[in-house]
């Protein structure tokens, strides 16, 4: 590993100096380490050097920037330690500045897009720039209700849009810093998991945990405005689990992590969540996927060693110490990097997802069949004495050996023993005599599995030589089986031993055996390489057809179905094998989801469609309407002006035959008078009349009604089109309605569906995350076709009030005056008949007896108000109330003392008395008469028998309480034979009877209240 060039730079960005420690005589670091973070790209540097006059450098304040791996760092020194040997310094990297300034509460206007939040936050304190945004049309309308540090807001920012940010610092040729790249991204980092990292190779070890410590077997979910499951009717049985009233239960967790206390319900661990949901489809399905997720023990690893690969890169991790091999998947989180000590370097993973977890029970056990099929094991053949028989004397037994690894699995196989290629016995064991061969044989095994598959092979070859006489062992290789020699190696070895030093040329003399095989024998074992996701978009849910295999996942299309199987590639020796295609049902439920959830927005789309052609037609009728309505407005005007004449006259005539008869009231007429005062008013009510009526007649209305009515009748034709425009409304509006009410439905059959996906489990969180996102967008669909029918609804219901209240007003114009006119002579004549000499004095009667009536009730009215006036007058005279008390020696009247507004205390022999001063605005003032207080001391009482009273002692024995009642008479305890004579003690609960006796022994299951009771004879007392 390089080590890279370090610039100091002061504050202004000046190049002070380096450190570089490929350079002979300039300033070296050590014990460096580079720690980069996921969060924000973030990291820090730290080290040291060797204490100089070049060192002076590395101060507070100032900076170091470098380029690694074709990428740029740019640190404040934030901390440095110095002593005559060395100086530590400690750097964070340019994002960790966002932790000095802080920002306030806040809460956007208006749904704003992430650039546009981040630009109010980050741009300020550097030059940012946005490269790169996965969500650029995406807005939010989000709040915060506290201050907190611009990263923090920024981090908070990330995760309420689901992204993460990546801080990218661009530097200049001269080290110093030229911007901020920003990239906003669903993912940081490679997907890499087709790279395996091996235990012993590229890592050291994994460490794996579980733990059940937070584990719940029940959960009662609640939603916004307290929303719960009760009464939802589309929950199902999924996976052992099932929904009773408002809690998700899953009994299978339950049976092997039981609750301990026996108090609890059916032995459920429950737990309340909360959840951000207004929906109880959504609510169930999320409160399903979070219990299932935590009524499992919770995994976590860890893992030592240092993979070369960037933040956020995410690898396949495999470790064979397990049994079977394990197989996780995770993402890089950390790297620690030492330029000068490579070994100091480590990676930190998390997000640790086994990979079984993410493949079916098929599919997983068809790779550990894969993995099986290929394996070898390490074979060996020992014997008890040796292979070389002297002088054709002895045996051996020859022992079978398999491991796999250092551990010996043998008896996993079955063992067949072959005797130059023909079999010669079986079992582990095998005996081998001199005088089974001649000069050479060739004796070994074959390991078979329970499918007959070879797992190992091994052979060794046996001699009988004569003691005296030298022997020479011959041997040659062949490729064909010993049909002709090979140099310098093959396929297959010849022996043969005999006296003579020299090699037979002929390949017949030999005894030939393979000693090399195609399927990786002689202790080489297959390795795994890696495993590839493969896919199939076939128009077939039972075969592959009408496509071909690839390896990017396919988006949904409608009639397809995905199949998927494994590639497996192996090395030593090389091979590939595939398990066997099966139907990807979640790439299946997934993409129906979303189709649903496009079709509830279509449908939403077609009723906002509608309800806009229907806002269409009710603006074209009320434009008719207004139109209509504006040439009515004169004649309405005129019309009105008619109206208010006729009223006017109206009141003309009353208030004149009014004062008419008030005239004949006052003067009391006589009979002379009233006969006199009939003529004038005859003639009186004959000229009102003749007036109102010329009033009437020259209001426009009257001048031009022909006219009037002529226009209104055309006008009315119009209004009666606009109706007919409104008529058709009805179907458009009612269209709009039932296509409203598909997309709702649509909408929920959507929500059941992603619902449903989320308690499956089985779908990818990419596959959930595109189910509820096209949900959401149908969501929204559908709310604005809502407001769209509500819209047209408004607007319709006003042209239809417009258009009634128009046709209203030309139906009344004409009919209005003309009923004002006959109301008008119809009082005249009424008036001019009522005006006789007997409706006259009847009027003049009635008037001096209504006023004689009404003097009478005011008189009475006045004289109870002066009364009450009286009272209150009264009250409110009294200035001040005083009490006076005297302590007298007399029973019968005050004397042997004074009197004292301070009341005295109560002394033997004397009697306290009492009395009442009031004092008046007007100085006056009256007292009561004087009352005793206090009376004789009556004669003593009887003595008062002592009290009885009974006290409860308790025992215990596990959950058994006995309980003994001891009777008192005052301080005494009374014996048992004494209580006996007194009465019986009697134990109640709640009232009801129990037992008799002095003790009562209870199983208790709960909160319980006793009473005991001592009756018949004696007091009763109790606890």
């Amino acid at each position: 590993m390089t080590t890279p060039r370090i610039a100091v730079l002061n504050a202004r960005d000046e190049v002070l100096g380096f450190l570089d420690n490929d350079r002979p005589g300039a300033v070296h670091y050590f014990d460096e380490t580079l720690h980069l973070y996921l969060a924000g790209s973030a990291y820090t540097f730290d080290g040291k050097v060797l204490t100089c006059e070049d060192t002076q450098i590395i101060e507070v304040g100032n900076k170091l920037s470098f380029r690694h791996q074709n990428k740029d760092y740019y640190l404040n020194i934030v901390k440095t330690e110095k002593d005559e040997v060395y100086t530590s310094f400690e750097c964070f990297g340019l994002t960790f500045e966002f932790l000095n300034e802080e920002v306030d509460k806040y809460e956007a206007p208006e749904a704003k897009t992430l650039a546009a939040y981040i630009q109010q936050w980050g741009a300020e304190t550097m030059d940012l720039r946005i490269i790169h945004n996965e969500v650029a049309d995406r807005a939010l309308k989000l709040k915060w209700d506290g201050r907190e540090t611009i990263l923090k807001r920024l981090f908070s920012l990330a995760n309420s849009f689901d992204v993460e940010l990546d801080f990218q610092t661009v530097l200049n040729r001269d080290f110093s810093l030229s911007h901020m790249n920003l990239y906003i991204v669903k993912q940081t980092g490679k997907d890499r998991t087709g790279e395996i990292l091996r235990y012993g190779k590229e890592i050291e070890g994994i460490k794996k945990t579980s733990d059940v410590s937070d584990l719940y077997t029940a959960i009662r979910p609640r939603g916004k405005d307290g929303l719960t499951l009760a009464g939802y009717s589309h929950a199902k049985e999924s996976d052992g689990c099932w929904l009773r009233g408002e809690d998700i239960l899953n009994p299978s967790a339950k049976d092997r992590f039981p609750a301990l206390n026996p108090d609890k319900a059916e032995g459920y661990i429950a737990r309340y969540w909360d959840c951000d949901v207004g929906d109880q489809a959504m609510l169930y399905g999320r409160a399903l996927a979070e219990l299932r997720k935590n009524s499992v023990p919770k995994l976590e690893y860890k893992v030592d060693g240092f993979v070369d690969g960037a933040i956020g890169d995410r690898f396949t991790i495999e470790d064979d110490a397990y049994q079977p091999t394990l197989y996780v998947q995770a993402r890089v989180v950390e790297q620690e990097i030492c330029f000068t000590d490579p070994s100091r370097s480590k990676t930190t993973f998390d997000n640790f997802t086994e990979v079984k977890s993410q493949l079916s029970s098929t599919i997983q056990a068809q790779v550990e069949k894969l993995v099986e099929k290929y394996k070898t094991y390490q074979a060996g053949i020992s014997s008890t004495a040796g292979t070389i028989f002297v002088n054709g004397v002895g045996s051996t037994t020859l022992t079978a050996y398999v491991r796999d690894g250092v551990i010996d699995v043998t008896d996993k196989f079955t063992i067949r023993w072959y005797k130059a290629g023909t079999e010669c016995g079986n079992g582990k064991t095998l005996t081998v005599s001199s005088t089974d061969f001649d000069d050479m044989a060739v004796y070994g095994f074959k390991a078979f599995d329970s499918t007959g598959a070879i797992k190992a092979e091994y052979e060794l070859t046996f001699a009988n030589v004569v003691d005296g006489v030298s022997d020479y062992l011959h041997v040659k290789y062949s490729n064909d089986g010993g049909q002709t020699f090979s140099s310098p190696d093959g396929d297959w070895i010849g022996q043969y031993h005999d006296s003579n030093p020299v090699d037979s040329p002929d390949p017949a003399r030999y005894t030939w055996a393979k000693i090399k095989g195609n399927d990786g024998a002689n202790g080489q074992t297959q390795k795994l390489v890696s495993l590839t996701n493969e896919y199939y978009l076939s128009t077939s849910d039972t075969a592959q057809t009408g496509g071909s295999w690839g390896t990017a996942y396919p988006d949904y299309e409608d009639g397809k179905f995905l199949w998927v199987r494994i590639k497996a590639v192996y090395k030593d020796p090389n091979g590939t094998a595939y398990t066997t295609p099966e139907l990807e049902k979640a790439w299946l439920n997934a993409g129906k989801a979303i189709q649903k959830a496009q079709t509830a927005a279509d449908s939403a789309s077609a009723a906002s469609s509608a309800a806009a052609a229907a806002v269409s037609q009710a603006q074209a009728a009320k434009a008719t309407a207004d139109s209509v309505a504006a040439e009515i407005a004169p004649i309405k005007t005129g019309v009105q002006e008619a109206k208010d004449a006729a009223a006017d006259a109206k009141k003309e005539i009353a208030d004149k035959t009014q004062q008419m008869l008030l005239d004949i009231g006052d003067t009391y007429a006589t009979k002379n008078e009233v006969t006199t005062l009939e003529g004038d008013l005859q003639a009186q009510i004959t000229a009102n009349a003749t007036e109102i009526a010329s009033k009437v007649s020259q209001t426009e209305y009257q001048q031009n009604q022909q006219d009037i009515d002529d226009t209104l009748a055309s006008l009315n034709s119009d209004l009666t089109a606009a109706q007919g425009t409104l008529s058709s409304l009805q179907s458009s509006q009612s269209e709009a309605a039932q296509k409203l009410a598909q997309a709702e439905q649509d909408l929920r059959d959507a929500q059941d569906a992603v619902s449903d996906l989320q308690a499956s489990q089985t779908a990818t969180d990419t596959q959930l995350k595109a189910a509820q996102d096209a949900v959401t967008k149908a969501q929204a669909a559908v709310d604005k076709a809502q407001s769209d029918v509500d819209k047209a609804n408004t607007e319709i219901g006003k042209v239809k009030t417009d258009i009634a209240g128009i046709q209203g007003d030309i139906s009344d114009l004409t009919s209005r005056v003309t009923t004002a006119e006959t109301s008008i002579t119809q009082n005249a004549n009424a008036i001019a008949l009522r005006a006789t000499k007997t409706e006259v004095n009847t009027a003049v009667q009635e008037a001096k007896d209504y006023a004689d009536s009404k003097i009478t009730v005011k008189a009475n009215e006045i004289t109870s108000s002066v009364t009450a006036v009286q009272n209150r007058v009264n009250g409110l005279q009294q200035q001040k109330v005083d009490y006076f008390y005297y302590l007298s020696t007399s029973t019968d009247s005050c004397t042997g003392g004074s009197w004292s507004t301070t009341k005295p205390a109560e002394t033997a022999g004397k009697y306290i008395w009492f009395k009442q001063r009031t004092t008046y605005v007007s100085g006056a003032s009256t007292e009561s008469s004087p009352a005793r207080l206090t009376g004789k001391d009556g004669a003593d009482g009887h003595n008062g028998a002592d009290t009885l009273s009974i006290s409860i002692t308790q025992s215990w024995d596990d959950d058994q309480c006995t309980l003994t009642a001891h009777v008192f008479k005052g301080p005494q305890e009374l014996t048992d034979v004494q209580v006996i004579a007194l009465g019986a003690l009697k134990w109640y609960k709640d009232g009801t009877f129990l037992s008799n006796g002095k003790q009562l022994t209870r199983t208790l299951t709960g909160r319980e209240t006793i009473e005991c009771r001592l009756e018949s004879g004696g007091g009763c007392p109790n606890a």
